[in-house]
């Protein structure tokens, strides 16, 4: 069985070879078929060397093919007729003598760069031709051949058609003059070269490096002079949009010479320099870069000893978490990116706060993901609204995203209304994906609880990283916490989806994961809290300044995070 996949021309080129259909009976069995069948606009099919034990499923086949049997008889017996035509033809032209005549079963040699000499094709027999095949089978320059293929391709060669020197089709010289290649398999054919040079180029050995690659360049340059440049952005990527990177990074503002500018950043906590990395980080760090150990690939879940000390800083005293149970991420925001990956399909919605987090939004869009707002109650300390959230429940909702302490809000939820969220998820059975980058960054009279320590039913997918806690934000180093107490999530494959998403990246920099042990040891814990007493002072500041000015004011002071959303009177 072949297949041929091509143009038309190819077809028809392939069928001056294969198209005859006779049927050549042996002891009255089918001793073999050849067909064409061209039943696509560019596709051709061959049925060929079918046995006596193939018939029946031959018979079936050409039902399929819905062709008459006495049309496909009649059809046989014009081109059998044909063939002995062509045969008796050639026999009288080269003076054949009788029991020389060829037989179509025979198989000959062929020297294909006779078929580009005409000139000889017109002057000499078929005898003649066969004796110079016979004397270039020893220079392996012959190809072997049925003869009724063999008296088709002689044929188109006495009329001047070329070879090619891979594919050995013949075709027009004219054609070949036009596009400088073969139409059938592309291959370069050179009409002022001879047809030596042209099928068997050992003079190639003997061209210099700079020769070589002006050809290639050549053949290259006519191989594309068809096509056009065709290259456009993909429509997810142009509808990409990250409002705060967007604003800042495209920001190209004169500033007033006559006053000082005040640089607020974008949230970078190193912008300053007066927010430092934890001493005993930086010292681990160097250790290990001195060390040369961890330049290499780490397991795409991460590291196992940092996997462990998230494990062991996020269990609890009725749930203790596994480093099965944690995924390192390129950040927060790649842990995001995993996590809506892995929960929604396009079409879905997810619920995220508002105000809140731009990326939020911008992941979900990118995902072809609905999103749905509920809203923060700026009277109740940033509380979410929750008479509110069944209003926005569907049978495709996919997760309530909650982030806390709040960015960009800086407020932090009490127990009571955390417990109250918690109720709202199991009874619309959503699962909830903790924001919890600014863990345990809370001021005097806050405390942070985490969706996890209270949940007994909800599953949580709780999201962090060093960039805020350890003032670490270059190093992408995230991490993802699965909390799946009545293993719904395992259920799901949720579990499974995450850890094949964590082989798409293999991040973060392994350098950096082993450095996760040290930051969540008692080491740093004074760096920490004197990160927030820190943080605390600058709030309190930020406040009392604010007040001072006509028209801006903070409804809510903050509580937690690095944040404080300021109220501006329109009028």
């Amino acid at each position: 069985m072949l297949f041929f996949i091509g143009g038309a021309d190819i077809s028809s080129h392939l069928g001056s070879f294969w198209s005859e259909k006779a049927k050549i009976k042996y002891h009255g069995r089918i001793k073999r078929k050849r067909y064409w069948r061209t039943f696509t606009k560019g596709t051709c099919w061959a049925s060929m060397e079918q046995g006596p034990d193939n018939e029946t499923a031959w018979k079936q086949g050409r039902e399929s093919w819905k062709i008459p049997k006495e049309e496909d008889d009649k059809k046989d017996g014009e081109e059998a007729e044909d063939m002995n035509r062509v045969l008796k033809e050639l026999s009288q032209r080269f003076d054949w003598p009788k029991e020389q005549r060829p037989s179509s079963k025979r198989q000959v040699s062929v020297d294909p760069i006779l078929f580009n000499e005409p000139s000889f094709l017109r002057s000499h027999a078929y005898e003649d031709f066969i004796k110079e095949s016979e004397q270039a089978r020893k220079r392996n320059h012959v190809n072997s051949m049925d003869t009724e293929s063999f008296m088709r391709l002689f044929e188109n060669a006495r009329k001047g058609w070329l070879s090619c020197p891979q594919c050995k089709g013949l075709a027009p010289p004219e054609e070949i003059e036009k596009w400088g290649w073969c139409s059938y398999c592309h291959a370069e054919i050179d009409l002022k070269r001879s047809p030596a040079e042209i099928l068997y180029p050992q003079d190639d050995e003997k061209k210099t490096d700079k020769q070589k690659k002006n050809e290639t360049i050549q053949y290259v340059s006519k191989r594309v002079v068809q096509r056009e440049w065709k290259i456009s952005c993909s429509k997810r990527a142009m509808e990409t949009v990250n409002p705060i990177r967007q604003l800042v990074q495209g920001m190209a503002v004169k500033p007033n010479p006559d006053k000082k500018l005040i640089a607020l950043s974008i949230g970078d906590p190193t912008a300053f320099g007066n927010l430092k990395v934890p001493r005993e980080a930086m010292k681990a760090l160097s250790k290990v870069l001195a060390e040369n150990s961890a330049h290499g690939y780490a397991n795409s879940l991460g590291n196992e000893h940092a996997r462990s000390a998230i494990a062991s800083k996020y269990s609890y005293k009725y749930h203790s978490i596994t480093k099965d149970e944690v995924i390192l991420t390129c950040g927060t925001s790649g842990a995001l990116e995993m996590v809506f990956n892995a929960l929604c399909n396009p079409g879905d919605n997810v619920l995220i706060p508002r105000p809140g987090f731009p990326l939020f939004k911008t992941l979900l869009d990118n995902l072809g993901v609905e999103v749905r707002y509920y809203d923060l109650d700026p009277h109740q300390r940033w509380q979410i609204r929750l008479e509110k959230l069944p209003q926005l429940v569907d049978n495709r909702t996919a997760a309530l995203v909650v982030n806390n302490p709040s960015n960009p809000c800086g407020s932090v939820f009490s127990y009571s209304h955390m417990m109250a969220i918690v109720e709202m998820a199991q009874r619309l059975c959503i699962p909830i994906v903790a924001d919890e980058v600014y863990s345990d960054m809370t001021f005097s009279g806050s405390q942070f609880f985490s969706f996890a320590s209270l949940s007994e039913y909800v599953p949580i997918l709780s999201v962090g990283s060093v960039s805020k806690m350890f003032v670490a934000p270059g190093w992408r180093l995230g991490w993802i916490v699965i909390h799946d107490r009545q293993k719904l999530l395992e259920k799901g494959n949720i579990i499974q989806g995450l850890r094949q998403l964590s082989m798409r990246m293999l991040v973060p920099s392994s350098p950096f994961q082993m450095i996760l042990p040290t930051l969540f040891s008692d080491s740093c814990k004074s760096d920490f809290v004197a990160l927030v007493e820190t943080l605390e002072e600058h709030a309190k500041f930020t406040v009392d300044s604010l007040s001072k000015i006509r028209g801006l004011s903070c409804t809510s002071a903050p509580q937690g995070s690095m944040y404080c959303m300021v109220q501006l009177d329109s009028h």
